[in-house]
């Protein structure tokens, strides 16, 4: 009678375990396969601040949100911008296939760094929220910018993400 209780006892003992051994691998697979949990999520928002007037040019600082939202803390390099404008006599076109047949603006500020290049790389936690600015001037006569952004993930340099937004200056600054 006892060694079948002991054996009733092994039997549950295994059962048990290769339930949570399923179970466990299951949750694994939902956390970091179709959940992504091991990459980050990070979400990259663009803003304009109109600082002033200073003789014929207009102050502004330009500003790169980064909001990672995922679980993992993500390592990038090469965080650059592009400034694009559009000035009040300028004529309207739209680009090739190459720019989405999308309005055609014209280079201001090509390739600018938004952390010193001596810093190698920078990264964003998960949860929070990084707030990076350059001030520059606009030609006083500018009507729109269109401010471009991206970044490379430090361990793998062709994956990169990347934003764009396009802002209105006022008549009436």
């Amino acid at each position: 009678m006892l060694l079948s209780w002991l054996i009733v006892s092994e039997v549950i003992k295994n059962l048990a375990e290769a339930t949570a051994i399923v179970f466990g691998g299951g949750w694994a697979f939902y956390k970091f396969i179709l959940l992504r949990e091991k990459h980050s999520k990070t979400e990259l928002k663009l803003e304009l601040e109109i600082l002033g007037i200073q003789k014929d040019s207009i102050i502004v600082e330009l500003v790169a949100i980064c909001h990672n939202k995922g679980s993992v803390r993500e390592y990038i390099d090469t965080f650059t911008f592009e400034l694009l404008l559009l000035s009040k006599n300028d004529n309207i076109s739209l680009g090739d296939k190459e720019i989405l047949n999308q309005l055609v603006f014209k280079k201001h500020i090509n390739e600018q760094r938004w952390v010193p290049k001596k810093w190698e790389y920078t990264f964003f936690d998960p949860g929070i929220e990084l707030r990076y600015s350059h001030v520059t001037y606009l030609p006083l006569d500018t009507t729109y910018i269109l401010l471009q952004t991206r970044f490379f993930v430090k361990e793998k340099k062709t994956h990169f993400n990347s934003a764009q937004k396009v802002f209105a200056i006022p008549k009436s600054i």
